[in-house]
């Protein structure tokens, strides 16, 4: 049990703590300096995790030397130096660095699966305490992460925005261990701001699709699949044979991560001169929710369900999905805070269902609206931080 003293000289319980694992490599809990300097979208996917647990734990990174954002660094074991300037100029929040003979059996010890693609963790062994995993983006090189965490040798929990150990995908590779469930976290920008009623009788079709490259997923690139969003690109292909789909589904052409990193870094400061591509985040998404009464989102291959989806619900669409054990276990019923329009996406179908809903189930629609809004409330930040404090103090309360 970690202690301290009161100028008294009584001993006292000190905070739990919650380490990090190489926080600096990768742009999951702020930008790395790599995707800084390539100009890379700094997603902060996990952010939400470091924040809403700054209350009740003591927040601490393990910090291998020879890990670096950029991988031609590494030999240079200039690990420790980036993440202190990653903590300084990026991350911006109070985070102590720790060794590893100083983790303790009542530490938890946060993994994701970028340090798992990135370097693996057999090297963790030996270490004694709690290990939590994230499933964020397990899906790529999911051979890899999953053949890792099969030889992991000691015993681990899942961290999941969503309900992920039933998926099919994730049942077949990874091993079968305990998942703690968070839900995604929701910015108070996305809101109803438009009355459900007042809004165009028609689907807005929302995503962007990301083709595989080579190494990218081992065990989709051998299935013959070229891409993470089949359906979104069915979508993409065909929304103009629909007389209720708008698209703003696009490519994803983010292409630095797949360039040479000189490369990447000399078109990102001197991007001013290179022609521009028309981004899917350069339009008003909250305002664009608004206008309309039906949105799809398809998600991945792997039946992952988007944060868009729940995005959208707050701004009180109706989200049109398929029939799939992945929405109801993750609460959204059919016909009550969300529609089904079957086990597969069809076009023709997907018109004839709404213009039945539009003329036949005024006061419905509306309530699922208003159900869809009521579900994604849970969702803001401060429900969300309280939630995700309490299951991972509960998990591991009898511990700490």
């Amino acid at each position: 049990m970690n202690l301290v003293t009161d100028i008294c000289g009584e001993s006292l319980k000190s905070k739990p703590r919650f380490i990090l694992l190489n926080p600096h490599t990768h742009n999951f809990f702020s930008h790395s300096l790599a995707t800084f300097l390539i100009g890379y979208p700094n997603f902060k996917k996990l952010r939400y995790i470091a924040e809403c647990l700054e209350d009740d734990f003591e927040l601490h990174a393990l910090v291998e030397k020879n890990q670096s954002s950029i991988r031609r660094l590494e030999k240079f074991n200039l690990g420790k130096l980036e993440f202190y300037l990653w903590r300084r100029f990026f991350f911006k929040r109070k985070i102590k660095s720790i060794d590893k003979k100083n983790i303790n059996p009542e530490d938890i010890l946060f993994i994701t699966c970028k340090n798992i693609s990135y370097s693996g963790i057999s090297n963790l062994n030996s270490l004694k305490c709690n290990f939590l995993i994230s499933t964020n983006h397990y899906m790529t090189l999911s051979k890899k992460i999953a053949d890792e965490l099969k030889r992991f040798q000691n015993e681990f929990t899942y961290l999941s925005e969503l309900k992920t150990v039933n998926l099919s995908f994730f049942k077949t590779y990874f091993p079968k261990k305990e998942e703690i469930t968070t839900g995604y976290e929701i910015s108070s920008r996305f809101s109803s701001s438009r009355p459900f009623e007042d809004r165009e009788n028609k689907i807005l079709a929302l995503g962007s699709i990301t083709y595989l490259q080579s190494g990218e997923s081992d065990i989709l690139l051998n299935k013959k699949i070229n891409t993470y969003h089949p359906d979104r690109e069915y979508l993409f292909k065909n929304h103009l044979n629909s007389k209720l789909i708008e698209s703003k589904i696009s490519i994803n052409n983010q292409q630095s991560f797949r360039e040479n990193f000189l490369t990447a870094i000399f078109k990102n400061f001197f991007k001013f001169l290179l022609p521009k591509q028309k981004s899917y985040y350069s339009f008003d998404l909250v305002k664009e929710l608004n206008n309309y009464k039906f949105v799809i989102y398809p998600g991945d291959v792997f039946d992952n369900i988007p944060k868009g989806v729940f995005e959208a619900m707050a701004c009180g669409c109706i989200v049109l999905g398929p029939k799939h054990h992945s929405f109801s276990d993750n609460g959204l019923m059919d016909k009550i805070n969300y529609i089904s329009y079957g086990e597969e996406l069809n076009i023709e179908k997907l018109d004839n269902l709404v213009e039945f809903l539009i003329n036949n189930e005024k006061d419905k629609l509306n309530q699922i609206s208003k159900n869809s809004i009521k579900y994604t409330e849970m969702l803001q930040k401060r429900e969300l931080f309280r939630k995700v404090s309490n299951l991972i103090k509960k998990k591991y309360q009898k511990k700490v």
